[in-house]
This record gives C-alpha cells, structure tokens and sequence, in this order.
C-alpha cells in the first residue's frame, strides 16, 4: 500500500460479501428433513400426508396412500437416498447451430472444498444422481456455501451450456386469472422435498 501523506493510515475493515434477508414464510430449507435420520422398521411414507381436509371417502383415502406407497422411491426417504423420476419424459438440451461443445478447464479448490467434494461425489453416485461419463462436454464445479455452519451446496458452472442453448419461449398465464378461476375451489398444495431437487429429473446426454 503506498502512503503518499505522512500521516497514518489506518484501514477499515470492509465485508466482501453480505446475505440476502429471507422472511420466515419464504424460507423453505427450515422445512427440509435432516437426514439421514434413524430408519423405523413401521415407518409408512404415506402418513407424511395429511388427509383430514381432502374430499374423499375412506377407500379413496386408502387407494391414495396405495399410491404412494407404490411409488415411495420418488420421494427422499429418511436414510436420505434421493427420490427419482421414472417416467418416459427426460429433459433435452437443443444447442444451437454449429454449436461448439463448451469444455472449460476445472477451477482450482482449496484443500477444504476439495475434501467436501471426494466426500459428496462418491454419495452422488451411490444414489445414482450421477453417473461416469465418456462426452466431452466439461463444466467446472462451483461450491457455495450454505448458511448453515461448515455445509455446502455442489453445483455446477452451466454459463457454457447456456450459451449455446436456444431459448425457449413461453407465455405465462396472467396471475389474476388463475386467482378468479380458483375461487371457492378445494386446492391442494403439496409440500413435497426440495432437496437436490434438479437432480431428481432425468436428462439426456450431450
């Protein structure tokens, strides 16, 4: 630091980084499950839904949770194995034209955030979120830290893959409208797991 005056400079400490104010009814990571947690052998994921309001008799009730059990491996469990999407529909990526396949060079990690990283890949693969892979299409990994003491959240830097998308373009319905259309309608919100939950989609390869 250069001191063209005599007298004494003393430097302020300055924050580089601030969080963001969430009001409490927007924070849906305090509703996320901590898990894993201890696995009940009676444990039915179909008394995580609450009935008592719905508009159904009692066998519809019961063909409902049916349902559910049938389908338990879409939905995180308690031994936090991560729910999967089985249908036929799988996301596709439509590159533009001529369209050069972005392989950027990996980011340097500090010795802590490349210990997070040896620890969540191998977890990712034994849930079967990721897979290995042959394409040459490379994006570096980014880790953000979480809010929470000493977590981080793993993602991945797509501005590559964005760049070379085509954009799709869709019409959102007027909110107002949807409003009018749903009064004095029984509604159902469901309050289904968050967590990794762009990774509960299938997608195909580049």
């Amino acid at each position: 630091m250069l001191q063209p005056v005599p007298s004494t400079i003393t430097p302020q400490p300055t924050p580089l980084c601030n969080f963001a104010y969430i009001p409490p009814e927007a924070d849906w990571e305090k509703h996320i499950p901590q898990l894993p947690a201890v696995l009940n052998p009676n444990y039915d994921i179909a008394d995580e839904v609450d009935l008592s309001r719905a508009t159904l008799n009692n066998a519809q009730k019961e063909q409902l949770r049916d349902i559910i059990r049938y389908h338990t491996k879409a939905f995180v469990g308690l031994d936090e194995h991560l729910g999967h999407h089985k249908g036929p529909i799988r996301h596709r990526f439509d590159l533009v034209d001529n369209a050069v396949i972005p392989t950027r060079k990996i980011y340097r990690v500090p010795l802590e955030k490349r210990q997070e990283i040896e620890r969540q890949i191998p977890e990712m693969l034994e849930q079967g979120i990721i897979r290995e892979s042959t394409s040459p299409f490379c994006a570096p990994i980014v880790l953000v830290k979480k809010r929470e003491a000493n977590t981080w959240r793993f993602t991945i830097d797509f501005r590559g893959l964005n760049a070379i998308t085509k954009p799709q373009q869709s019409i959102l319905p007027n909110m107002q409208d949807i409003i009018d259309l749903c009064a004095n309608q029984c509604l159902f919100f469901p309050r289904l797991s968050t967590r990794i939950s762009p990774n509960s989609t299938r997608r195909r390869s580049l």
